[in-house]
């Protein structure tokens, strides 16, 4: 295979197409795959070494396009089926063109390059991405595994890498209020998955499953994964604006980040889901059962790149297409999911958008605004126990003391001297507990701490010994993340997601959790101030949260959506920013979860590794879990079938 365009035979080519079997330019490449809209689901990579592409070790003729591990070959798509999806055989394999092609706009940011499954400041963001886990336990966890890092061997040649990739870029509009932004510069490339292996083709429902406030680099296999494969759904997840590899600026200024906001966000799942379903029509047409479901099972689908598909007359020729190849125009049924930020999200879709979704999880959902939000801590006392609540506080007292006399020293004593500022170094501390009773497992902090007391331990040690092996080991959080010297920097690097989600706490949410005026947990220094001067610190002068025009825009836990299941867990202090109370004038359907933590009904436990599919044996209340799942069930599978049965008129 040449360097050259195999088309035009002059430019050079930057893609490989595996259906056509030929290097593409980029001109050729829109050309064949762009304008022809029954090639435009073709399987296209970018050339990782277009100089010398082994040839199938079978057919000994077509590109090798994966190699099997197993079986010590290469193998070109054709042959790929054959012998591993026609054959039902599950070897490991792996692309051998594995460097996707990087387009002005879409360069990979460092925290994608590296394993990132939560930004590490997560309880003060009710960020609901699983904690830190083995490569072992990503790759189970994962039904869609995250972009391959290039790897070297010790002869300093690449190695390739083991994970598949299933990377869609799309064009979305940098401002969506600005109606006549059609020009290329006010457009970002939006990066989604797609998991499709329990689709049925092709009227089966489609799970929007919402990534929330850091980069998404697949999709979970929780308990969403089950739900998929009980309703023949296929599971779709868009990154959120910002963060990840869908940003729209080279630099995170405070300016650049004046269209970083929910309601961008939703309308950019607005504008993809009606893209996706105009791609399924287009594979309803294209391609025959069997083909899409090998894509899915591939998990390689890649979809075009460039195309403007929020054109009217684009989506108007698609549906042509279609009558003319005697398809009818399937709508498919859509359930949007989201957990925490992003079951916010969830709910504010369905109540912006209802005629684009049948109906929504929001699971944890903070839709509540809060400027002050002293529940948060209270919840953590009430869950604590009498006992471990009065030993959380007597720590806190003595950290205090001790940073008043040597501040250094207690600071270096929990790894965190980097933290100039007390009341960055408070707020972590408050944070290392926080996480054990927000995901439902109090008793790792507890126990310490308690028998530390008994035993008549130095507490601030004990504590110090909790926050390095659980905190900042096993659940993977950073030191940097509290760092307002990191959260000032605007380039793109590995703590960019903690300054977006800042942001955004900033001037729309705040959740500010500070401490209650009486029987606090956390530092008294950790108040309503602390959050306002760092956010003038970082963002500069006039960067203020709209709680209020937040919660009159979406109506608060006063939501008056439909067909909205909120599930909260009893133990989560996160819940008092969620709907926990409902009317006829608001419809939803609430459930409490009974001993459970932070996103249980989606999660499982435990979350410190993510238990695989969601599993809730494991869980503190696993009959409680399971009853939360079967009344999700019975919901989704009445407002699926009135959507099937009202052709969307079931709003």
């Amino acid at each position: 295979m040449r360097t050259l365009c195999d088309a035009c035979e002059s430019a050079a080519a930057i893609v490989f197409c595996a259906a056509d079997e030929a290097a593409l330019c980029l001109a050729c490449d829109e050309k064949v795959h762009m304008c022809n809209k029954l090639a435009s689901r073709h399987v296209r990579v970018g050339l990782a070494n277009p100089s010398d592409v082994p040839r199938c070790d079978i057919c000994e003729n077509a590109p090798a396009f994966f190699y099997c591990e197993t079986d010590g070959s290469s193998l070109c798509l054709q042959c790929d089926m054959n012998v591993h999806v026609g054959g039902k055989r599950t070897h490991g394999r792996y692309l051998l063109l594995r460097q996707r092609v990087e387009f002005a706009g879409d360069k990979p940011q460092p925290d994608d390059l590296h394993s990132q499954p939560m930004h590490p400041g997560e309880t003060r963001k009710g960020q609901n991405q699983p904690p830190k886990a083995t490569a072992e336990e990503k790759r189970q966890n994962r039904l869609v595994s995250p972009a391959p890092m290039s790897l070297t061997n010790s002869d300093g040649h690449d190695k390739v890498d083991k994970n598949m990739i299933d990377l869609n870029m799309k064009p979305q509009r940098t401002d969506h209020e600005q109606a006549s932004n059609n020009q290329d510069h006010d457009k970002f490339p939006q990066r989604y998955y797609e998991f499709l292996d329990y689709f049925r083709i092709p009227d089966g429902p489609i799970f929007l499953e919402i990534c929330g406030e850091s980069s998404c680099n697949g999709i979970v296999n929780d308990y969403i994964s089950v739900l998929a494969k009980k309703f023949g759904a296929a599971v779709v997840s868009l990154e959120h604006r910002y963060y990840g590899r869908s940003m729209p600026f080279k630099s995170t200024t405070t300016e650049n980040l004046r269209f970083l906001s929910s309601k961008q966000a939703l309308f950019d799942l607005a504008v993809f889901r009606q893209y996706y379903q105009a791609s399924c029509r287009a594979m309803s047409s294209t391609f025959s059962s069997h083909q899409i479901l090998v894509i899915g099972y591939m998990n390689l689908v890649l979809s075009c790149l460039y195309e403007d598909v929020w054109n009217d007359s684009t989506i108007h020729m698609q549906e042509s297409l279609n009558l003319k190849l005697n398809r009818t125009s399937v709508e498919n049924p859509w359930f949007v999911f989201g957990g925490s930020y992003a079951g916010a999200l969830s709910a504010w879709f369905r109540l912006k958008f209802p005629h684009l979704t049948c109906g929504s999880l929001a699971s944890s959902a903070v839709v509540l605004a809060i400027h002050n939000f002293t529940e948060f801590d209270q919840q953590i006392g009430e869950s604590a126990g009498a006992e471990c609540k009065a030993t959380l506080q007597e720590t806190t007292q003595l950290v205090e003391e001790r940073l008043a006399s040597n501040k250094q020293a207690v600071k270096t004593l929990f790894d965190a001297a980097e933290l100039e500022i007390d009341g960055d170094f408070l707020y972590f501390l408050a944070d290392a507990a926080v996480i054990a009773f927000q995901y439902g497992n109090p008793d790792i902090v507890c126990s310490t701490l308690v028998k530390a007391k008994n035993n008549g331990d130095d507490l601030v040690e004990a504590y110090a010994k909790y926050v390095k092996e659980y905190y900042l080991g096993t659940f993977g959080s950073t030191v940097q993340t509290y760092n307002q010297k990191y959260l000032k920097d605007t380039s793109l690097n590995k703590h960019t997601g903690d300054r977006l989600w800042w942001f955004q706490v900033c001037t729309e949410v705040a959740y500010f959790q500070v401490a209650p005026s009486n029987d606090s947990i956390r530092s008294s220094k950790v108040d309503a101030r602390y959050h306002l001067d760092l956010c003038k610190n970082v963002f500069g002068e006039g960067i203020y949260p709209e709680v209020d025009v937040t919660n009159i825009y979406y109506g608060g836990t006063n939501i008056s959506g439909s067909k909205i299941v909120f599930a909260n867990g009893s133990q989560d202090p996160w819940r008092h920013a969620s709907k926990q109370t409902s009317s006829p004038d608001m419809p939803s359907f609430l459930i409490s979860c009974h001993n459970c933590g932070h996103c249980t009904d989606i999660r499982g436990c435990p979350q410190t590794p993510l238990s695989l599919e969601g599993n809730a044996r494991n869980c503190s209340s696993p009959e409680a879990v399971e009853k939360v799942r079967h009344q999700i069930i019975e919901k989704m599978d009445l407002w699926l079938s009135e959507c099937r049965a009202g052709s969307w008129s079931s709003m």
